[in-house]
């Protein structure tokens, strides 16, 4: 019997094959769902890894979110002070 795990994609899965239900047909088309298993692995692998590449990137963006929160706060308290002091000068003056 033919080892159909050394042939490439092409052949597996553009060749004829012999009629469903035949000997001939049924080692084919064991490697052909075994491939399809590894392939439809490998996508939700690449999938999961992408949900964690984007729940750690939301983590960051949630964190610069945050940074950029405060320190937004902090230049409206110095322009604030600012303003104060420079009233209080004015009328000192």
């Amino acid at each position: 019997m033919e080892d159909y795990s050394s042939w490439t994609d092409e052949r597996v899965f553009g060749s004829a094959g012999e009629q469903p239900g035949s000997q001939a047909s049924y080692v084919p088309d064991i490697e052909i769902k075994r491939r399809l298993y590894i392939l439809q692995r490998e996508v939700l692998d690449a999938q999961l890894a992408a949900v964690a590449a984007q729940e750690t990137a939301t983590a960051e963006m949630k964190k610069q979110s945050n940074q950029m929160y405060w320190s937004t706060i902090g230049v409206f308290l110095t322009a604030l002070i600012t303003l104060v002091i420079a009233i209080v000068q004015q009328m000192n003056s």
